[in-house]
């Protein structure tokens, strides 16, 4: 019903900041931050959509996370971003992959969801997703950018391996009632090149209507392959998040 309002977030479940106690709690401590942002900005009336995205940007700019700034390095040694967002109210859908210059790809597919023209893309990839942040004025960076030295020197070790994976995400509940989902990633370590998972894809991944919105990572080919299970989705309403 409208008026009561929420948010949940997830930051992975598998990263290398858990273990160490002092990034765990830097960490912890940055994540009660955002919540406490965003609860403020429910209460003045911020919208699910928009509120989602902002938040998934925040976590992508946060360099503990494998999405945005401290993503997953891929086989060749670079980074390919992917990200998507869906608002239940609308059930409108947007999903960027394989990005390796758009800062926050989470700002990109929010700002697709305004583009509902007859050309407009819903889901795009690689170079065409970089050159579309760029003429939307998006912040365009480097590849090298997304590095952390931890990133780099795991790879650098163990190249030869495949590792942790994880993904950041959000669901928000508006005053109005109104639902939304968006998740971002950096994929697997160790990924071959142009590799897509869950993350960005809409029933997989994410999921919203107008009632129920989900933020979800499991193993990438079983969720693209099936899909989240109706009876799963039959358990909630007003808004989920898991990982």
């Amino acid at each position: 019903m409208p008026g009561l309002a929420g948010i949940v977030i997830h930051g992975g479940a598998s990263e290398s900041w858990i273990g160490d106690k002092k990034r765990y709690d830097d960490t912890t401590a940055f994540l009660q931050t955002v919540v406490s942002s965003a609860e403020s900005a429910l209460g003045h009336g911020a919208l699910a959509i928009d509120l989602a995205a902002e938040v998934v940007a925040k976590l992508e700019d946060y360099p503990a996370f494998n999405a945005g700034r401290g993503s997953a390095v891929n086989i060749d040694g670079n980074f390919e971003l992917e990200a998507g967002i869906v608002c239940g109210a609308t059930s409108g859908y947007r999903a960027a992959v394989c990005l390796q210059a758009t800062k926050n790809p989470i700002k990109l597919v929010r700002a697709m969801l305004d583009d509902t023209g007859p050309s407009a893309s819903v889901f795009i990839a690689g170079a065409g997703g970089d050159d579309l942040a760029k003429r939307l004025a998006l912040d365009i960076v480097p590849n090298c950018y997304f590095a952390t030295e931890s990133r780099t020197s795991y790879w650098q070790r163990k190249r030869a391996e495949i590792s942790e994976h994880g993904t950041v995400g959000a669901v928000v509940r508006d005053s109005h009632g109104n639902v939304a989902a968006a998740n971002s990633t950096g994929g697997m370590m160790f990924k071959p090149v142009g590799r897509v998972g869950d993350t960005a894809v809409l029933g997989s991944g994410l999921y919203a209507d107008k009632r129920v919105a989900i933020a979800w990572y499991e193993d990438d080919l079983a969720l693209i392959r099936c899909g989240l299970p109706s009876p799963f989705l039959g358990r909630f309403s007003g808004g989920a998040c898991f990982n």
